[in-house]
């Protein structure tokens, strides 16, 4: 039998949940600048901003349902130390950077809310 303490281990041992929580942040970013550069001439015309708030509404729901899955995933992740096994103290750095990137996202998805609240759609 091999040895634990020196057996090479995977470089991600995640189920998938991780990847979810590291991208749901910078898609919801994505997601809300391009939808709301897109419609930015309907609402100038249209004189409300309704829509640009609702799609950075629904980006910061993105990013918060990744930060929560994140979260979770750390949580089950538990008491993983570096001496004993390696593979699921680096699911949880994982998962934890993950959930500070997500929220990271989601406070820069919010500031675009308050701009949105504050500035008219017609100013360029």
């Amino acid at each position: 039998m091999a040895d634990p303490r020196t057996a090479k281990t995977p470089l991600f041992a995640t189920d998938g949940v991780s990847w979810l929580g590291l991208s749901a942040g910078p898609l919801a970013w994505f997601f809300d600048q391009q939808a709301s550069y897109y419609l930015a001439g309907w609402s100038c015309r249209a004189g409300h901003h309704w829509a640009t708030c609702t799609v950075t509404a629904a980006a910061f729901a993105l990013a918060l349902s990744g930060a929560i899955m994140s979260w979770r995933d750390w949580q089950r992740q538990g008491d993983a130390g570096d001496t004993d096994n390696r593979c699921p103290a680096r699911a949880r750095f994982f998962a934890l950077s993950a959930l500070l990137l997500c929220s990271l996202f989601g406070l820069v998805v919010l500031l675009d809310l308050a701009a949105k609240l504050n500035f008219d759609p017609c100013q360029r």
